[in-house]
């Protein structure tokens, strides 16, 4: 599996302290991704066009990722709620 994480730059209510982070992850076959993909560049748009149909993943990969091309079998998106990081400095003692 090969997921990209995606950080707002603003809260998600405005007077709560709640983001929301977007996951979006490609499931692959046949693929040892720690050691067939090392220094390999993933395009992008494999995770950021949306309604992409089989044969044009298969079309990005072939132009830019060679060893992915027909080995990507599913696409999921993730909506994660987080508590927000708060600009407070903290002092330890």
């Amino acid at each position: 599996m090969i997921s990209l994480v995606s950080l707002p730059t603003f809260p998600l209510v405005s007077d709560a302290c709640i983001e929301e982070a977007t996951i979006v992850t490609l499931g692959v076959k046949d693929t040892d991704i720690a050691r067939e993909l090392v220094d390999v560049q993933i395009p992008l748009s494999l995770f950021t066009q949306k309604n992409l149909r089989p044969h044009e993943y298969d079309v990005i990969c072939e132009k830019y990722c060679p060893s992915l091309a027909g080995n990507i079998v599913s696409r999921s998106t993730r909506r994660v709620l987080r508590q927000a990081p708060q600009n407070q400095s903290i002092f330890l003692l």
